[in-house]
């Protein structure tokens, strides 16, 4: 694609690239900022919508929302007004519980049975939001078809790599019975570093999958932007995705002769080797040198488009990603 204007470099000290999704950096710049204050974490997570507990959590005493502290703080871009007032309740309940503690005994009585009508508000509430949830997930399925991707989804080439596919974390695990045994610890350990790097291209492989059919792709179709901003946030990424699944694909192939693989030198001294290794100077040249142009694109994209936060929250509920931490 070329929708990227010509890129303003800059001679700033260069940064560990972080994360796009998944490691927001705040925005210094912002004219509303975030009052946290230490909260009781009690109840859901109004970023994530999980239970809060047993992390810490954190309240912005500006626009009331109760998030948890590592993690789901740092997503958080803007600090809005608040929409509702069922957070301050909850925070008022749990200052006077502190105080009324302290009360006498004919007070205590009376907090009891205050107590007991609040808990049955409180169990009607939180059905009430349960329904909501339910209900927002259903309009959520139609509305947004990219969030709940699912690995036959992830096209016929990503299949065909076993993208999708439950395999063991190492090698002996996966291997027939008594074959670690008769090769001797120097050679099962040589077995297990071959293993972790097809693995590890997998993941890697399956991360480049899901920014172009989850997220770039429902970004264009759902959310708004368009496809030269998507372009700006994923630069190259389709050619990134070609050389990856190459790399894999030869992996699997050798992987496939027999239980243990004879070797992989050849297969990756052809990955970094001319032809190859200059495709992959420039594609990764340019997808990383992007970076900060492509967190302000997506900054800017979460300020005119509410859908975009919306939808990236709840593409990090899905499966496939719960468990993967984008690092390109």
């Amino acid at each position: 694609m070329k929708y990227g204007a010509a890129y303003d470099h800059h001679g700033e000290k260069r940064r560990k690239r972080g994360s796009l999704f998944f490691r927001k950096k705040k925005d210094k710049s912002r004219k509303a900022t975030h009052s946290w204050a230490a909260a009781s974490n009690a109840g859901d997570c109004d970023w994530c919508s999980r239970a809060l507990a047993p992390a810490p959590a954190v309240y912005c005493e500006n626009c009331t929302l109760t998030v948890h502290q590592p993690g789901c703080k740092d997503y958080i871009v803007e600090c809005n007004k608040p929409k509702s007032s069922k957070t301050s309740v909850g925070k008022s309940l749990s200052a006077n519980s502190g105080k009324s503690s302290k009360r006498s005994s004919v007070s205590g009585q009376s907090q009891s049975n205050s107590t007991s009508h609040i808990y049955n508000d409180d169990k009607d509430g939180s059905d009430h939001k349960h329904d909501q949830s339910n209900a927002s997930d259903d309009a959520g399925a139609s509305e947004w078809p990219e969030v709940y991707l699912t690995p036959d989804q992830l096209g016929e080439e990503a299949i065909m790599l076993g993208l999708g596919a439950s395999e063991p974390d190492t090698w002996a695990a996966g291997a027939p019975k008594g074959l670690a045994k008769s090769l001797g610890d120097r050679e099962t350990k040589r077995q297990e570093h071959i293993y972790e790097l097809i693995l590890t291209e997998k993941h890697h492989c399956l991360t480049i999958r899901l920014m172009q059919k989850m997220f770039a792709a429902g970004m264009v179709r759902s959310c708004g932007v368009s496809g030269a901003q998507v372009w700006r946030m994923f630069p190259r990424v389709d050619e990134l995705w070609a050389l990856h699944a190459a790399l894999l694909a030869r992996l699997r192939a050798r992987q496939r002769r027999a239980p243990a693989v004879a070797s992989v030198a050849d297969i990756l001294a052809d990955t970094f080797a001319p032809p190859a290794q200059d495709k992959l100077k420039a594609a990764y040249g340019e997808f990383c040198s992007r970076h900060r142009d492509a967190v302000e694109v997506f900054k800017d994209c979460c300020a005119r488009e509410p859908r975009l936060a919306r939808f990236i929250r709840k593409c990090q509920q899905n499966p496939l990603l719960r468990k993967k931490v984008c690092t390109l």
